[in-house]
């Protein structure tokens, strides 16, 4: 049976170009600019997204909660530390923008079938970066809150009602927890406190929308 897909990008010529790909490679593909104007009443095996910015990770998570289906991110970059994002998103495979077609088949014909495949150097890399993670931190009451928070998807506004502070100085004290962790943004202090254990990612309350911070 041939897998159903469907291609998200706000850039048509991008979009246009990623469809016409998979289809050369026999898939039925759907095109859509985005993941909120495609309803969720068709079926589709996996949704195939390019993932650039922060807003993007977090579009992985929401959309894995709308639509029953995989989702395969296509990366801007070959940096480990994005397939980890992404895989951590919700994302259940992950390639490079540059990879070729076939290689791209073969990465979406895997995750429809429930299996991830990733670049053998990309593997040693997320094996090395799993070493390398520091040692869990003396966490606060207050820093275990705001992970928990945020990966509820809590935005700052929120946290700035809750915790009593401005936005402003909720943006100084995540800089600060975010260099505590040895983190540089959301995505990586949410992975990293699931590593630890401190938060649940797999949770289905835990994945509403996040707002960039």
């Amino acid at each position: 049976m041939t897998a159903k897909l469907l291609v998200v990008d706000p850039v048509a010529t991008t979009r246009e170009g990623v469809a016409l790909i998979l289809e050369s490679c026999g898939f039925q593909v759907d095109r859509s600019d985005s993941a909120d104007a495609y309803p969720t009443h068709r079926h589709t095996d996996a949704v195939v997204m390019n993932v650039h910015t922060e807003d993007d990770f977090t579009g992985v998570r929401a959309l894995r909660d709308r639509h029953d289906s995989v989702i395969v991110a296509l990366l801007r970059s070959s940096e480990a530390r994005d397939y980890q994002a992404a895989l951590t998103s919700g994302a259940r495979a992950a390639c490079a923008w540059d990879t070729s077609p076939q290689d791209l088949a073969m990465v979406v014909t895997a995750a429809v079938a429930g299996r991830t495949v990733l670049p053998t150097g990309i593997v040693e890399r997320l094996v090395g970066l799993m070493q390398e993670a520091p040692p869990e931190p003396t966490v606060s009451a207050e820093d275990l809150r705001w992970l928990q928070l945020l990966a509820r998807g809590g935005s700052v506004t929120e946290l700035s009602t809750i915790a009593g502070y401005s936005p402003r100085e909720v943006f100084r004290r995540l800089r600060q927890l975010y260099q505590r962790m040895g983190v540089s943004n959301r995505q990586q202090a949410i992975a990293l406190a699931g590593t630890w254990g401190l938060v649940d990612l797999t949770a289905t309350g835990e994945r509403r929308r996040l707002s960039r911070v």
